[in-house]
């Protein structure tokens, strides 16, 4: 329950890609008793971190 949290709170900030950066911080997070504290944390820095890679400019030639 606890990597869906935080899952759907990157995807509140960064969208669809942040999703699974989120859910699987949230995962390592709880495997070591971070809890919902852990979530909130992991969801708001995913999230955070996500939107920021999705502004670096890519080539035309990467793009998919």
């Amino acid at each position: 329950m606890v990597p869906f949290l935080a899952a759907y709170i990157g995807y509140s900030i960064a969208e669809r890609s942040a999703l699974a950066p989120c859910a699987i911080g949230a995962w390592v997070g709880n495997s070591f008793g971070a809890g919902f504290f852990g979530a909130l944390i992991a969801g708001i820095i995913g999230g955070i971190v996500v939107h920021y890679l999705k502004k670096i400019p890519v080539h035309k030639v990467l793009r998919s």
